[in-house]
């Protein structure tokens, strides 16, 4: 079965986090699910910086928009 439901509103803004719930949802499973292992189980140092890249690779690749 397949549910669809559609929002309207004046400002597209207001609607963003509707809009992004689905890739936020793939963004998080894959964050803690697949993320996290790869520096999981190592020796204690681990390059924040690399990390960080690597965040940001994850979020572009889900297309994440990141709202002040």
């Amino acid at each position: 079965m397949q549910i669809e439901f559609k929002i309207t509103g004046e400002d597209q803004n207001e609607l963003m986090p509707y809009f992004q719930a689905q890739n936020r949802d793939a963004f998080l499973f894959d964050l803690f699910h697949n993320f996290f292992r790869h520096w999981k189980n190592t020796d204690g140092m681990v390059d924040i910086e690399y990390v960080k890249e690597k965040l940001f690779e994850l979020k572009n690749e889900h297309n994440i928009i990141l709202v002040n």
